[in-house]
């Protein structure tokens, strides 16, 4: 049986699962979710099937990425992993995905359960929803709207601020512009090193973008490599290709600065407003073409 005493859980050799607590986890506010050492739900509280939407029928036996939404990449989930092997337990914030697709901040705790040899370790997973203050709620929008990583706009805030952005065009003589930027190689680059160097390599970029762009243009990552500038060029227009130059400057810049420096390169595409498209969707699939084109010509 596993105890509950002040400093968390007591750790007894040969737990029985149909023993833990059960009185105590099924009155508990916190979800609370049984995992086995496949990483699949074996024992959920009501709680946890209220939070997630996920009856027992459809959530035991299931893997704990079944809940994974798309904010976090593999590396987070990695060194999440680790700690909870390694030391014991991991806590911390994530975005996790209901039954319906909907994304739901949480705080979540995974603890560590031995058992003893030979029976493999149970984990137990604690979560609560974010959410209830007004400061939770200003926390959860944004994290469902910035990259979890690099913390820029992610693809869902990006493309809210593009339809912004054209209707404001029609009262400007300077439409916006639009600049697709793929980093090249970079799944070599992730082979080579590994992918905590390569979320590493990110996060300097995204600095780096940050650095070279206004306060007012939008900075987003809309996928594993790819970065996305939305600049409004207000009365005066900006110079395409002279922006485009300086963000592979910065980029080129960051290769030279890691702790392990490598050649790092972008290829961007520009599509500018309305020239290239008048709609949101024309205007970005012009931008990642014109992307593609130069990458092909590198």
């Amino acid at each position: 049986m596993i105890h509950f005493s002040q400093g968390g859980v007591e750790t007894i050799p040969h737990v029985d699962l149909g023993r833990i607590s059960p009185i105590i986890l099924e009155r508990m506010s916190e979800a609370i979710g049984v995992v086995d050492q496949d990483l699949r739900y074996i024992w959920v509280n009501p709680a946890f099937r209220e939070l997630t939407q996920y009856s027992d029928a459809e959530i035991l036996g299931q893997s704990v990425s079944l809940l994974r939404s798309d904010h976090h990449s593999e590396a987070f989930y990695f060194q999440m992993y680790q700690a909870v092997v390694t030391e014991g337990e991991w806590q911390g914030e994530l975005l996790r995905r209901r039954k319906n697709g909907d994304p739901f901040a949480i705080f979540l705790k995974i603890l560590k359960i031995s058992r003893g040899v030979p029976a493999p370790p149970l984990f137990i997973d604690i979560f609560s929803e974010i959410g209830a203050t007004t400061g939770d709620r200003e926390h959860l929008e944004f994290l469902v709207n910035h990259d979890a990583l690099t913390e820029l706009p992610n693809a869902r805030l990006f493309w809210d601020r593009l339809h912004n952005a054209l209707e404001r065009a029609r009262r400007n003589p300077h439409g916006p512009l639009l600049l697709f930027i793929d980093l090249d190689d970079f799944k070599a680059l992730n082979d080579a090193y590994g992918h905590l160097q390569g979320d590493q390599v990110l996060v300097a970029v995204a600095r780096a973008l940050v650095s070279v762009t206004r306060a007012g243009d939008t900075l987003a990552r809309v996928g594993g490599d790819e970065f996305v500038a939305l600049i409004e060029e207000g009365d005066e227009p900006c110079e395409p290709e002279a922006t485009a130059h300086r963000i592979q400057a910065a980029i080129r810049d960051v290769g030279r600065h890691l702790a392990m420096p490598m050649d790092i390169e972008a290829s961007i595409g520009i599509a500018i407003h309305p020239r290239d498209g008048a709609e949101a969707a024309t205007l970005y699939s012009q931008a990642d073409r014109s992307m593609y084109e130069r990458k092909r010509q590198r």
